[in-house]
């Protein structure tokens, strides 16, 4: 579990997931970038559930859609966003030393599902919304924050008005099976921090593009670092 907030994606499938990066930011998260302190920046899942009161903190959102065939990547054409399979299975979720209400570590599977592979960044924002509430709008390819939960609802039922899918946000279930990609490791994608997030020693206290750092076992970026990602509840 983080300290601090992260990155944004989108799940593709049965669900449109916007989640956090895997750090979570479970105090006092206001609307402004608070970048992961890696010290406490330990795999455990970094995903916002609509029950919990948070105003406005830097999250977005990655999508998830049902898989059509196996293993496949696919592409949404009225936003661009780029999707991976994510196979079904089962994970210990949870973190013992994380906090207090994500510490029981327990057995949950999981069904196959599309997974954002990137962060949704402002430009794909633009592509189904009117506006640009980003805090960081110096660069379209950074991802969107200062979303609310509802805000994502909102995006993503105009995206499913506009596109051939049919997203949702990811459940924190899904979030963290596919942040973790099979792997026994500190951060999503390795034991490294600085190779695969932006956190607050080296982020500069901004967001920065999505797919930076090194990807994950299943190829997803950012799930660890840069700004938080909403998800759906469990």
């Amino acid at each position: 579990m983080k300290h601090h907030q992260t990155v944004t994606s989108l799940l593709v499938g049965l669900v449109f997931t916007l989640c956090c990066g895997l750090v979570t930011a479970k105090a006092e998260m206001k609307a402004e970038f608070w970048p992961l302190d890696a010290d406490i920046a330990e795999l455990g899942g970094m995903e916002f559930s609509p029950t919990e009161e948070y105003a406005e903190p830097l999250v977005e959102a990655r999508v998830v859609t049902p898989v059509v065939a196996r293993g496949e990547a696919i592409t949404d054409e009225a936003t661009g966003m780029a999707f991976v399979a994510i196979g079904q299975g089962c994970f210990l979720m949870g973190n013992e030393k994380g906090y207090d209400d994500a510490k029981h570590v327990h057995k949950v599977c999981v069904d196959d599902f599309y997974m954002g592979q990137y962060e949704v960044t402002q430009e794909q924002w633009l592509a189904i919304a009117d506006e640009n509430p980003a805090r960081f709008a110096d660069n379209p390819n950074f991802p969107i924050e200062q979303v609310s939960w509802d805000d994502v609802q909102t995006y993503i039922e105009k995206l499913n008005q506009q596109s051939d899918g049919f997203y949702r946000l990811p459940t924190e279930a899904e979030w963290e099976y596919a942040a973790r990609a099979g792997q026994d490791s500190l951060y999503s994608g390795g034991d490294e921090v600085d190779e695969v997030a932006w956190y607050d020693r080296n982020s500069d206290d901004t967001p920065h593009v999505v797919g930076g750092k090194q990807p994950n076992a299943f190829g997803l970026y950012d799930m660890s670092g840069n700004v938080g990602e909403w998800c759906t509840a469990f």
